[in-house]
């Protein structure tokens, strides 16, 4: 097994993703939604391959979002891995590297969205679910909302704090992860 960080990938590499991704994604999210919110492209990816075959997969993304009308700088991540790979430990590694990378990178705080029962993961490494809904604007300009959030303090720990204290959504720019 390899995991790599990779700002770039072959075209042999986005095409095994895909399928990979179909297969760990494609009976909980639907076309029109990918197409419609997962707009929010990674800027990076940590990939886990058995041989050549990709079998994980970690993105990272960047967005400008707002909170209270100031804007604010949010690193996020969002991981799938085939069910027959899961339970050893790679999931752990990855994001323990995309935390690393996330951190060195000053966004002032982190967000994902938590499939369910995948919360607790998530905690160990001190994200917190969101206790406001969150909201992203759509490719075709629709402001929508949901609440499986997940923060995590980066360079602006009160902005989390004051985020978990409020009732204001937190909006994460245009389309989410």
């Amino acid at each position: 097994m390899d995991i790599q960080f990779r700002e770039t990938l072959s075209t042999e590499e986005e095409k095994g993703l895909a399928e990979m991704m179909q297969d760990v994604f494609g009976s909980t999210v639907g076309e029109t939604e990918a197409k419609e919110d997962f707009i929010n492209e990674p800027y990076a990816h940590i990939l886990l391959k058995d041989g050549e075959q990709i079998v994980g997969n970690l993105d990272l993304h960047h967005s400008t979002g707002l909170y209270e009308n100031k804007k604010v700088s949010i690193g996020g991540l969002s991981i799938g891995i085939l069910e027959a790979y899961r339970k050893h430990g790679y999931g752990n590694k990855m994001i323990s590297m995309a935390m690393e990378h996330l951190k060195s990178k000053n966004y002032d705080l982190g967000f994902l969205a938590a499939a369910p029962g995948t919360a607790s993961l998530y905690e160990r490494y001190g994200w917190q679910i969101l206790k406001v809904p969150y909201t992203w604007e759509n490719v075709n300009g629709k402001i929508k909302s949901d609440t499986d959030g997940m923060i995590i303090p980066l360079a602006k720990p009160d902005l989390v704090e004051t985020i978990q204290e409020g009732k204001t959504p937190l909006h994460i720019g245009r389309g989410y992860w």
